[in-house]
């Protein structure tokens, strides 16, 4: 658990920024678990407040065009064709 402590607090922002794009695009993630962390940062003033709120909206802003362009891509067929690789059926 020490060694995820001291990834997040060498690469906060970068670690933030996946964690966030990672659950919404729909994968078992916990973004307030990494939220949670993040403000414990920057309590400690080891995160910039407004960097990391940044960096929470790019990353979101991101991960709902993504998931978006996915759906609007594939949609009903990629459900079709790949969808029983996830438990996901017609």
């Amino acid at each position: 658990m020490s060694y995820l402590i001291t990834l997040f607090e060498q690469h906060s922002y970068l670690i933030l920024f996946i964690g966030i794009f990672l659950e919404l695009m729909a994968l078992p993630i916990s973004g307030e678990f990494l939220m949670s962390y993040a403000g414990f940062f920057v309590y400690q003033g080891e995160m910039n407040y407004f960097l990391a709120i940044l960096t929470v909206f790019l990353s979101a802003g991101a991960g709902i065009t993504l998931t978006y362009w996915i759906g609007k891509a594939g949609g009903y067929k990629l459900i079709e064709k790949y969808g029983k690789y996830v438990h996901l059926g017609p």
